[in-house]
């Protein structure tokens, strides 16, 4: 009797439904979608929490290479504007409206102000409003010009005056651009607004001084105060008949508002000809009011999920690795037979053997990884059936890439049938151990050796071995491997040699690295690839598949290992 005696692999999936039940169409209700995402969050854990550590990381360090930077805000109020008749009595014009605030906003914010207090404060050598030191690529161009020019200055032969001439009126040149950059920096940085629909007007500077910064505010102030009463009393002395106690006292207001301009404060006095009165005088802040740390650092945080969710839902959609069952379910036309959490004793190759997993079952014979070795020795048990009274199976376990998983279930689902009182033979791929027979002194033989040789393995031997046999696949000396042939006759006499002692498990090389695999294959019963979470892709699956179709192998299933 062959494998093609056994039920199609639909008819078997159908028998064991009850233990994975199929679903035809994929689930699209709203609590399908949280499960999704929350297994997204799940799976890329790592990646997001990482990159929102990164953005916090780096916008905090960003964040304190940024210089401080302080405001200080001073404050006018609009009034009506006073008229002062010849004999001293004054009175008010109802001519304040908003348009008037609109035009003082604009004269505070013209150039002529703002000079005056660039110059009264002698801000042009101040460092706050310092260019940025060139750097090395401005300043070798810089020097490469100054080079090219005295080259040629000195070849047309120019003489010495004309030399110093033209230096002196380079350096004037380069004053009057460092005055006009630090004057534009300067004017940048104040800023005047109206504070809501009042008539009150505010003077803003932000510097990275504190105390800069209050002066200038305050400077601006006085300043508009100076340059009102100025204009008042060009208009009085340009005038006829005006007495020259009125000039006195404009006269005063100016030298009071243009010492306090140039001390960077406000008048002590009040300036009533200015039509306007201080309410607010700028303080010299105590704290910084830029950069925002924690807003940045915040901002960084954010940004770096918000990356890190682009990144996971790139790599959910682009990565084709096998995570669960569910991945399973609508990709391929076989049924996931089991999924096996392999113990962390058994996840590095060298930790293997029938010894090692025979310790962990009986250690742990309740635990996951037993429960669900059981699982699938019913479920092969099941598939069987059939023909299980007329001959021993056959069972295949393959894998496209990883043969360590396949050993270790091998070699626990032989443990396991060979407790439940049958005799066995596993054939296993493991490279890096000697050959070894359970309970005998024939370590060195293989099933490569046997094919080769007959002899080494012939019915004497067989007798002798232990009820649970363990060949490996391959031998340890290349030339014997590369004289086996698993798909000739004595590969098939073999196998059918070892049918007549017992069951056969075959723990079968990759597929994906030789062709062993697939010779060893088509004398299986039922054949199973085995899956690895998060290492085995769908094409990985597909391609063994497709050559296990190919070569008219019985694939009933698929096992999912995860590790």
């Amino acid at each position: 009797m062959s494998y093609k005696d056994i039920p199609p692999s639909s008819q078997i999936i159908r028998r064991i439904q009850s233990l994975e039940p199929q679903n035809d169409e994929p689930d699209r209700s709203p609590q399908a979608l949280v499960e999704l995402v929350l297994s997204i969050v799940y799976r890329y854990k790592f990646l997001l929490v990482g990159c929102m550590l990164a953005g916090f990381v780096l916008a905090a360090y960003y964040a304190s290479t940024l210089p401080p930077v302080y405001k200080a805000t001073a404050s006018v109020l609009l009034e009506p504007r006073r008229l002062v008749s010849i004999d001293g009595q004054s009175s008010f014009q109802r001519d304040l409206n908003l348009n008037r605030v609109d035009s003082e906003l604009v004269v505070i914010r013209s150039e002529r102000l703002l000079s005056e207090v660039f110059d009264s404060l002698q801000l042009q050598d101040n460092p706050d409003l310092a260019p940025s030191e060139p750097g090395t690529m401005s300043r070798l161009i810089g020097g490469a010009k100054a080079l090219v020019t005295g080259t040629i200055g000195t070849l047309l032969g120019k003489p010495a005056d004309d030399a110093a001439a033209s230096s002196e009126a380079m350096t004037d040149r380069a004053a009057k651009r460092d005055r006009l950059s630090a004057f534009n920096r300067f004017a940048n940085r104040v800023s005047v607004s109206r504070v809501g629909q009042s008539f009150v007007i505010s003077v803003t500077y932000a510097s990275s001084d504190a105390e800069l910064a209050a002066r200038v505010a305050n400077a601006t102030i006085s300043a508009y105060l100076l340059q009102t009463v100025e204009a008042e009393f060009e208009t009085l002395r340009s005038g006829t008949g005006t007495l020259q106690g009125r000039l006195d006292v404009l006269s005063q207001q100016m030298d009071t508002s243009r010492a306090a301009m140039q001390a960077g404060r406000v008048p002590d006095v009040p300036i009533p000809d200015a039509n306007a009165r201080v309410i607010g005088e700028a303080q010299v802040p105590l704290g910084a009011s830029e950069p925002r740390k924690t807003l940045i650092a915040a901002f960084g945080a954010t940004f770096g999920l918000i990356l890190g969710i682009v990144f996971a839902t790139l790599g959910f959609i682009l990565n084709k690795k096998i995570w669960n069952v569910k991945d399973l379910r609508h990709k391929f036309s076989v049924s996931c037979l089991a999924e096996i959490p392999l113990p962390r004793a058994l996840r590095r190759r060298s930790n293997g053997g029938t010894d090692a997993v025979r310790t962990l079952l009986y250690r742990k014979p309740d635990g996951k990884f037993t429960s669900a070795l059981r699982d699938l020795r019913t479920t092969i048990d099941m598939i069987c059936a059939p023909f299980a009274d007329k001959r021993n199976s056959v069972v295949a376990l393959v894998s496209w890439n990883d043969s360590a998983n396949v050993a270790h279930i091998g070699e626990g689902l032989a443990v396991l049938s060979h407790q439940s009182g049958h005799r066995l033979t596993l054939l296993n791929e493991n490279r890096r151990k000697g050959a070894s027979s359970e309970g005998s002194d024939n370590r060195a033989i293989t099933f490569a050796d046997a094919i080769v040789d007959p002899e080494t393995l012939d019915d004497s031997v067989l007798t002798e071995a232990p009820s649970l046999l363990v060949l490996p696949v391959h031998s340890q000396k290349t030339e014997v491997n590369l004289r086996a042939d698993f798909s000739s006759q004595r590969a098939k006499d073999l196998i059918a040699r070892l049918i007549g002692r017992g069951k056969i498990l075959m723990a079968l090389p990759p597929l994906g690295e030789s062709a062993d695999g697939l010779s060893l294959a088509v004398h299986a019963d039922a054949v199973l690839i085995v899956i690895t979470a998060g290492k085995t892709t769908t094409d990985n699956v597909k391609d063994a598949e497709r050559q296990l179709r190919r070569i008219g192998a019985n694939l009933v299933g698929t096992v999912l290992v995860d590790s």
